[in-house]
Formats: structure tokens, C-alpha cells, sequence
């Protein structure tokens, strides 16, 4: 089966990307072929983007695919996928749309000419759509009369990293933490720091490792630095998610405001290292609290502290095999590569 994969080109660093690269690797591993279509190339800007969208369709009718799989958010991101949707209602035998970010229920329904759109492209036989939760595969299904019904589809993990290979930690530590993720907002990385300090304030240390980028990184490292915590917090950068070790940390932790299903969240549980994570996106179906992690109530200073404290409790052992078991069972490779083949194998029908 021949599946084309549009989306951004792979040397951005989002989610989205990461995603369908790794679903490139999954689906080029096994039986079928997958072929990249960029909908834009760093440093092009908005002309390279309408050249790779004029180009399309003569893509489409010079090359046969089995389906089309467009990877889509919210904003402008679901603006720019809707034209190749579009043309793929036209030139392809079927399309997914696979919808990623935490806020695209919201967008969804604020936005009327999106709501209009998207309800336009839910009615063709073609369209099948992928959702990242239950939640928003029940709203689609409620609000707009699919002609074939929206599956949830979980991200998977990285398929070149065996969690065999990762034994479970031998000391009995507790305080190392690493948060993976852009460095903004609404990731809540400047409430984390506030929360080690007042940690350390109770005579409780904590170490914790930052990896990513973003447009606050200056002032993260103001405030860690006024808070006198350049040895409890660092700033590691940006670098690439295949050499990130969740296993050398007792934690990974991501108190955002907003998610859908975090990869930080999946590659840890890979590697059988528990999360203390904000219950927002998939996370209540992704983890269990107190179970195989610890899951915040918001993202309040007082919520991650709560949290953080919270986390002596879990056993290492017993919280590792439960991980595994989740991770295989939920988020693999195999899992991915097996709901996907089933989409496209419900698309085979004559449309």
C-alpha cells in the first residue's frame, strides 16, 4: 500500500512533524511504502509555501497513492492542510486527516467558516479522520454527522529505541526530573522553576534538566538565576529527541496549560520512567494517577509542588512494569502501524 504523508518539512521540531516522521520509519518498515509531501521547507517562507500547494495536485495525478494522510492542527496549520484536503477530494482514492494540538476542539467551534470547512470535508466518502482522544472523537462524531466515523489513533513511540535495553534504576534517588518541550508559556516551565525553589525553601532538593528552546529561554534563565538555582536547574537546549535518556531521571515532568498526547509523556513511558504531567489533552487516557504517575490538577505553583511531593509514594518497580505494559500494549510501533493499516484498509472501499 502506497501512503503519501503531507506535512511540514521534518527539520522542524514540533510534535506534529515528529509524528509523521516516525510514522514515515513505522509504515516503511513493513509492508507498505510511505512518501513524504512537504507542505513547506524551512527558510522558503510564504512563497515556497504556495508553490508546494500549486504543485500538489500534479503530484497527485502523476503518482498513485492508496491514501493521502494530511497531518493538521489548529490555526493556520488546518487553513493551509484544508486546500490540500481539498485537492486530494479531487485527485485522491481516500485521505486522512490526522489531527493533532490540544486546542483544536476550541478552534474548531470558535472559528464558523472552520466549523464550515471542516463538516464540508467530514461528509465526503474519502475523509476519514484521526483524533489523538476519546474526547474530541466523541465531540466530532456528536457535532457533525461524519459519512465515516473519526478513530482515535495514539502517537507512538520511537521505533529505533528498544526499552529492553534500559534497565530499571538501582539507586533508591527520587529527585532527578527532566521536562522535554518548547520553551514558552504554556508548557508552564517558569512555574516549575518557582516550584523547585519552594521546594528548596522546605529543605527539599530537587534537580532538574530542561531540554528544548523557545521564545521565553531568556527568561527562564533570569529566574533561575535570581532564584539562585543554576546547580538544581539546567538549561540543556534544544537537541534531538533520540539521544534524550529518560531512564537516567527518576521523573519526567511537563505541568502544561495545553496538550494533546505529548511525545516527552510516550518516550518515557518507553523507558519506564513515570511522569508528573498536567491532566489536559489524552493524559487521563494516556496515565493512571498514583498508578504509573503522578497527574496535576492544573498547573498551579502549588499543584506541581503538591505533585512533586506526591511522587516519594509511587514504587519504582511496580510503576516501570506497569509503564512497559501500558506502552506496548497502547503506544508501540506495532499498536501505530496496526491502526493506521486498518484505516487504510477501511478506505479500500469504492468510493
Amino acid at each position: 500500500m502506497r501512503v503519501l504523508i503531507v506535512c511540514p518539512d521534518t527539520s522542524n521540531k514540533g510534535g506534529l512533524v515528529k509524528v509523521a516522521e516516525r510514522q514515515y520509519e513505522i509504515l516503511n518498515a513493513s509492508s507498505d511504502s510511505a512518501f513524504y509531501y512537504f507542505t513547506s521547507k524551512r527558510g522558503n517562507g510564504i512563497f515556497g509555501q504556495v508553490l508546494q500547494l500549486l504543485l500538489f495536485p500534479f503530484h497527485l495525478l502523476t503518482n498513485r497513492y492508496d491514501a493521502v494522510h494530511i497531518h493538521t492542527a489548529s490555526g493556520r496549520s488546518y487553513f493551509r492542510k484544508l486546500m490540500y484536503a481539498f485537492f486530494s477530494n479531487l485527485a485522491a482514492n481516500r485521505y486522512i486527516l490526522h489531527i493533532h494540538g490540544g486546542g483544536f476542539q476550541s478552534f474548531i467551534s470558535t472559528f464558523w467558516f472552520a466549523k464550515l470547512t471542516f463538516r464540508a470535508l467530514l461528509h465526503q466518502k474519502k475523509c476519514f479522520a484521526i483524533c489523538l482522544t476519546e474526547e474530541l472523537c466523541a465531540y466530532i462524531t456528536l457535532n457533525f454527522n461524519c459519512e465515516n466515523h473519526p478513530v482515535v489513533v495514539r502517537n507512538p513511540g520511537r521505533s529505533n529505541l528498544i526499552t529492553e535495553k534500559y534497565p530499571a534504576k538501582n539507586n533508591n534517588s527520587n529527585n532527578k526530573l527532566i521536562f522535554v518541550g518548547r520553551l514558552c508559556e504554556e508548557k508552564g516551565v517558569l512555574k516549575l522553576v518557582a516550584a523547585i525553589h519552594e521546594l528548596k525553601q522546605k529543605g527539599l532538593i530537587y534537580k532538574v534538566d530542561i531540554y528544548g528552546d523557545g521564545s521565553i529561554r531568556d527568561e527562564v534563565s533570569l529566574l533561575i538565576a535570581s532564584l539562585g538555582l543554576s546547580k538544581a536547574v539546567v538549561l540543556k537546549g534544544w537537541v534531538d529527541d533520540t539521544v534524550i535518556r529518560y531512564d537516567q531521571y527518576d521523573f519526567n515532568i511537563l505541568p502544561s496549560e495545553i496538550e494533546a498526547m505529548p511525545l516527552s509523556v510516550i518516550e518515557a513511558m518507553q523507558q519506564g520512567v513515570p511522569s508528573i504531567v498536567t491532566n489536559v489533552g489524552a493524559i487521563d487516557e494516556m496515565l493512571t494517577n498514583k498508578h504509573d504517575s503522578i497527574i496535576l490538577p492544573d498547573n498551579s505553583i502549588s499543584s506541581i509542588v503538591e505533585g512533586i511531593s506526591a511522587s516519594v509514594y509511587l514504587s519504582p518497580e511496580v510503576t516501570r512494569k506497569n509503564l512497559l505494559l501500558n506502552y506496548n500494549e497502547n503506544f508501540s510501533s506495532e499498536s501505530f502501524y496496526q491502526c493506521c493499516h486498518e484505516l487504510y484498509s477501511q478506505g479500500a472501499i469504492d468510493v
